[in-house]
């Protein structure tokens, strides 16, 4: 799945308690997210990223626990320029004439 993500697109994961990846390919591909911490996720620990395919390692919000250290959290916004688009939004009314 992660090979057919465009390049400049973001990606969520977390990993909590049982999670751990142990994969060695899907490791490199998480670091091409930009991922710094990927392996020191274990078991038991926490682990989330707002990753951008093609980005530099370090350069995205990333974070980790030990084991039995708790929840991960990342608080961020992410700005976008867009130059132009739609919005499409559910009715808005009454409208005076």
């Amino acid at each position: 799945f992660l090979d057919t993500i465009p390049n400049n697109y973001l990606v969520v994961i977390s990993v909590s308690n049982d999670g751990r990846i142990t994969s060695v390919p899907l490791k490199e591909r998480l670091k091409a997210l930009g991922s710094v911490y990927i392996d020191s996720v274990v078991f038991t620990g926490s682990w989330a990223i707002i990753g951008k395919k093609g980005a530099a390692p370090g350069s995205v919000p990333e974070w980790f626990t030990k084991p039995y250290g708790g929840r991960v959290e990342i608080d961020t916004t992410i700005y976008k320029r867009f130059n132009d688009g739609t919005l499409l939004t559910s009715t808005i009314g009454p409208v005076g004439k």
